[in-house]
């Protein structure tokens, strides 16, 4: 007798690298949260080597390097990590790199860059060693709070700016916008909203507020693990549980981003 029982299915080559179905996501939501953090960080595209050309930099190597750094870093993160973390230069050290060791040090930018080639063979050895996730575990809980809000703090004064809160002045530095134009009212309401919600303790106040405030639903979610009035791993399960924000891809910021704290998540 024959036996005609099929042999199983194979899995697509995505479920067996990622293992989606076990993180409880899709190709289809995988794409749209790549797609959705490639718009949200192409700004550095232009930025970065703009800064970079400043120091003395062809800007298009500096472009063509910022591309391929941001690239090759994301794919490498997902394939070898699993991890879905964009990597990009960061907006901090491109302008130590140039205004502090270039501009002012006069360094020439070739030899920069050679200081950085061995930061960044330092970094990989202390990575793979295991000492980094060491030194991390060994930073006070209370530095990893003030880095976190630092971060924070300079993210906030980016959205002060470009909702048009503070704006640009010759003498101060920086001064309050315009609030009869919508843009800043509508950010500034924003904000009294948010600061209501998190003084009155609603949960999820800060997305309650961006989706208020927008009106629509979001495409993306920056959500800080360290927030003052509930957990952010608390506001992260509350937005998997809601229909209406399960699928909205979500940016998690934390001071203590390691294998051993990512995984509860």
């Amino acid at each position: 007798m024959t036996d005609t029982t099929l042999p199983p299915a194979r899995e697509p080559w995505l479920e067996r690298a990622f293992h989606l179905r076990a993180h409880g996501t899709t190709v289809r939501t995988e794409v749209e949260a790549g797609f959705t953090t490639f718009l949200t960080m192409a700004y550095i595209l232009a930025v970065n080597p703009r800064i970079l050309a400043e120091a003395g930099i062809p800007i298009s190597g500096a472009l063509f390097a910022t591309a391929a750094a941001a690239g090759i870093g994301s794919v490498l993160m997902g394939l070898l990590a699993n991890y879905p973390f964009a990597l990009a230069p960061g907006m901090g050290l491109n302008a130590y790199f140039t205004y502090t060791l270039c501009v002012q040090q006069g360094i020439p930018w070739q030899d920069a860059l050679g200081m950085v080639f061995v930061n960044g063979v330092i970094f990989l050895l202390l990575s793979i060693s295991g000492i980094r996730e060491k030194i991390v575990n060994a930073i006070p809980y209370q530095l990893k709070i003030a880095i976190t809000c630092s971060i924070g703090l300079f993210i906030a004064f980016i959205g002060l700016q470009k909702g048009g809160i503070i704006v640009s002045h010759p003498v101060t530095f920086v001064t309050y916008g315009d609030f009869g134009q919508p843009a800043p009212a509508l950010c500034f309401g924003g904000i009294l909203l948010m600061l209501a919600l998190v003084t009155r303790k609603v949960p999820a106040a800060i997305v309650i507020a961006i989706l208020v405030t927008l009106r629509a639903t979001p495409d993306l979610i920056r959500l800080d693990l360290h927030l003052p009035d509930i957990s952010g791993e608390e506001v992260f399960r509350l937005l998997q549980a809601d229909a209406s924000t399960r699928e909205i891809p979500v940016v998690i910021l934390s001071a203590d981003a390691i294998p051993t704290g990512t995984r509860r998540l």
